[in-house]
């Protein structure tokens, strides 16, 4: 069954923010993906990542829940801690089968849920019907589960 690979970051947090807590809560309110956290190094390794944690969502998952599950998450944990004016928020990334990647970053460049939901939704919808041969997707899930800097949650 074809996946879309999507990755989650919390992003200028600064520590306020449990992360564990909100991708506990993004899990506990869908049942049509699997979800993957990054693994602590090992001691001495250093290493940088742009998200810690990856959902894959079945191609038949419904994206417009999944889209607010997300807000959901930003409202509860992050948009309480922070300013107005901060950039604290919730970065999506959409795996494309052609190599690139469709971007949101909720409470910053996306302040608008309804926006928000129907735009990732249409996102998703093109990465479902897309004739592509999907190679890179099919790459990005297949490291998720056979990598050991992944480790499956969900």
């Amino acid at each position: 069954m074809k996946q879309i690979a999507i990755g989650i970051a919390l992003a200028n947090t600064h520590g306020a923010v449990d992360a564990e807590q909100v991708f506990s809560f993004i899990e506990s309110h869908k049942d049509d993906f699997e979800t993957y956290k990054l693994a602590l190094p090992r001691p001495g390794t250093i290493r940088a990542a742009a998200l810690d944690y990856m959902l894959l969502l079945n191609i038949a998952g419904s994206a417009a829940s999944l889209a607010s599950i997300l807000w959901m998450a930003y409202d509860k944990f992050i948009a309480p801690k922070k300013d107005k004016n901060e950039s604290a928020g919730i970065v999506v990334i959409i795996r494309k089968d052609d190599g690139t990647n469709e971007q949101f970053w909720i409470g910053h460049t996306d302040k608008t849920k309804e926006i928000f939901i129907k735009t990732f939704s249409e996102k998703v919808e093109t990465v479902r019907r897309s004739e592509l041969p999907g190679e890179s997707t099919e790459r990005a899930i297949e490291e998720l589960k056979t990598e050991s800097i992944w480790i499956r949650r969900k």
